[in-house]
C-alpha cells in the first residue's frame, strides 16, 4: 500500500548548510514501529569531532523486515531541537544487517557529521519511520569459531574466526558484523569486515578478522562482550552464536619485576590477551583485590612480595598471570658503629705502642 509521509520544516543534518524544508514522499512501507524497537543506544562525541548514536534494532515481530530506516532527533541543553539525522539501509549497511529475520537484532550507527551542531549536543531520541515486510533469508552461513585479543602496541581489538557456507548456494557479498558493549549492555562500537573473495562457494570455509581501531572516548578496555551477526544476499547466519569457549586468558606482567625496588610505590602493568570483564591482583597470597586496569601498589613495607593477576574473559574462563617475586628496600643500612671503630684505633694503638716499647727494650738489654 502506498503512504504519503509529510515531514514538514526538518532540520537536515548532513548538510554543510543548515535549513528548512518540506518533504512529501510516497514510499510502500509501515509507519508503525511496533515490531522493530530499538535497543541499549548511546550517543557521544567522537574524536573527529562528530556526534555518534549506536544502538540496536530488534525484530519483536513474526515477520522478516528490511529498508528500515530510523530518525535521531538531536537537541542541546535547553532542550530545543538542533537538528535531525535519518538513516536508511537503502544507503548505506555495511555496518548492519539488511534483513533482520524474527527474533533477531541488528546494530545501527548513526552519525551527525556538521561538527558545529555535534559540539552543541546534550541529548538525543530516537525513532523508527519505516520499514518494509520481507520473507525471512533462509540460514545458510555458520560462524564455526571465534576468538578476540589487544593487538599490543597498538591498543586495537582484533576478532579472528572462521564463516562456513552450510547452504546450497553461493553466498554473495557475504558480510560479518561485530557488536561491541560495555558492562551495562550498551552498544559502544560496531565494526564488519567482507570476506576475501567476497563470495563463499557451498560447503566452503573462509577466515577473517574484524579489527576495532577506537571506541569515541571509551577505552577498548571498557568493551566487556561482543557478539557476531553474518549475512549475504541470499543467506542468514545460524543464530547460536557466541559459541561456547573455555580458553581462559593470557596474562603477562611487565612491572614489578624480579629485582630490589628502593620505593613503596611500585606500577603494576600487565597485558591481557583478550577482553576481560573482571581484572584483580593477589599480593602476598591475600585475597584478590578488584581493578580497572593498570595501577599502582601502595605503601608497600620492606621485604620480598609476590603478586599474581588475574582475569575473566567474556566467557568466564579465569586466567592467571605467572607469580612474580620482587623486593622493596627503603631503608638504608645502618653504619657501622663508631664506638667500635673507636675501640679498633684505640686497641691498634696501643698493640702499636707496645711494639715500640718491646723493641727498644729488647735493644738496651
Amino acid at each position: 500500500m502506498n503512504r504519503t509521509v509529510i515531514i514538514s520544516f526538518a532540520v537536515l543534518c548532513s548538510l554543510s548548510t543548515v535549513f528548512l524544508v518540506a518533504l512529501v514522499l510516497n514510499v510502500e512501507t509501515i509507519m508503525a514501529d511496533t515490531e522493530v524497537r530499538v535497543l541499549n543506544d548511546v550517543g557521544y562525541l567522537d574524536v573527529f569531532g562528530h556526534y555518534l548514536v549506536l544502538g540496536e534494532l530488534e525484530n519483536v515481530g513474526d515477520q522478516a523486515v528490511e529498508w528500515w530506516e530510523i530518525e535521531a532527533s538531536f537537541y542541546n541543553q535547553s532542550d530545543s531541537l538542533l537538528c535531525t539525522e535519518v538513516f536508511s539501509t537503502r544507503n548505506v549497511s555495511s555496518h548492519m544487517l539488511d534483513t533482520i529475520n524474527p527474533g533477531r537484532k541488528s546494530p545501527f550507527q548513526i552519525v551527525l557529521h556538521n561538527e558545529s551542531l555535534a559540539s552543541e549536543v546534550d541529548h538525543y531520541s530516537i525513532a523508527v519511520l519505516s520499514y518494509d515486510v520481507t520473507s525471512a533469508k533462509p540460514i545458510g552461513l555458520e560462524i564455526l569459531k571465534s576468538s578476540s585479543y589487544i593487538d599490543e602496541p597498538w591498543g586495537n581489538m582484533i576478532i579472528n574466526g572462521t564463516i562456513k557456507n552450510i547452504g546450497t548456494e553461493t553466498a554473495e557479498s557475504v558480510n560479518i558484523i561485530a557488536t561491541f558493549y560495555d558492562a551495562d549492555g550498551n552498544v559502544i562500537a560496531v565494526s564488519h569486515y567482507y570476506t576475501e573473495p567476497s563470495h563463499v562457494e557451498p560447503h566452503l570455509t573462509l577466515p577473517f578478522q574484524i579489527e576495532l581501531a577506537s571506541v569515541g572516548p571509551y577505552p577498548i578496555t571498557n568493551i566487556t562482550s561482543y557478539v557476531l551477526e553474518a549475512e549475504s544476499f541470499e543467506y542468514a547466519m545460524v543464530p547460536e552464536f557466541p559459541l561456547s569457549d573455555d580458553t581462559p586468558p593470557t596474562i603477562s606482567i611487565l612491572s614489578p619485576e624480579y629485582k630490589t625496588y628502593a620505593t613503596s610505590d611500585v606500577h603494576l602493568t600487565f597485558t591481557v590477551s583478550e577482553s576481560a570483564s573482571w581484572i584483580g591482583y593477589s599480593l602476598d597470597g591475600q585475597a584478590n583485590v578488584t581493578i580497572a586496569g593498570n595501577t599502582t601498589l601502595s605503601g608497600l613495607p620492606d621485604g620480598t612480595h609476590t603478586i599474581t593477576v588475574y582475569a575473566n574473559d567474556t566467557a568466564g574462563n579465569m586466567g592467571a598471570s605467572e607469580m612474580v617475586y620482587f623486593t622493596i628496600e627503603t631503608l638504608e643500612p645502618e653504619p657501622f658503629p663508631t664506638w667500635i671503630v673507636a675501640i679498633i684505633v684505640i686497641i691498634a694503638v696501643f698493640g702499636v705502642t707496645l711494639l715500640v716499647y718491646f723493641t727498644k727494650v729488647k735493644k738496651t738489654t
